[in-house]
């Protein structure tokens, strides 16, 4: 029962892994979208390039709280989330910043670009980071379980021979207590 049960709890802790690793793909993922759709208006002045930097901009922080929520078994990792979203958010607010200058008619400077350019950095090294920590935990849960794994089959007919050796014991105990009766 504990070995099944080990290997049941390892299944659902690399599934939890893999949902992390493609959770912080995802929440990279709409800052990029964000950026494009960004650049596209910046570009062309064109307000359907807005569309994706608003549905992303929409999304992120409902993919922040989940994210958020996946991570808070880990102390290391919680850290590195309050980074990420700080960095998140400094990207969107500059991203916000650019438009209306945009908007406005306003020249936009090379420093503004650069200030975004410096929080989008931020979030490829934490976003890798967090990635990296989590591979890392990931590769630890599957070498427990596959060490289960291996050892469970062997509990298994250990558990089984031991049963049938109990029975075999106690039905001649049986047999031979009927047999003198």
């Amino acid at each position: 029962y504990i070995s099944i049960h080990n290997l049941i709890q390892g299944s659902k802790m690399l599934r939890e892994s893999n949902y992390t690793i493609r959770s912080l793909e995802n929440s990279f993922s709409l800052v990029k979208d964000t950026e494009t759709g960004q650049r596209g208006y910046l570009l062309t002045g064109n307000q359907r390039f807005l569309e994706p930097y608003n549905d992303a901009k929409n999304k992120i922080e409902q993919q922040l709280d989940e994210l958020e929520a996946e991570l808070s078994n880990s102390p290391t990792q919680a850290k590195n989330f309050v980074k990420l979203r700080e960095s998140i958010n400094g990207r969107i607010t500059v991203l916000d910043e650019n438009l209306d200058y945009k908007k406005n008619n306003k020249e936009i400077t090379s420093e503004q670009l650069l200030s975004g350019k410096k929080y989008m950095d931020e979030i490829r090294r934490t976003v890798a980071l967090m990635q990296k920590e989590e591979e890392a935990l990931l590769k630890s849960r599957t070498d427990t379980m596959n060490s289960f794994a291996a050892f469970t089959p062997w509990l298994i007919i250990f558990s089984s021979l031991l049963s049938i050796g109990i029975t075999l014991f106690f039905f001649q105990k049986v047999a031979k207590d009927f047999n003198e009766k």
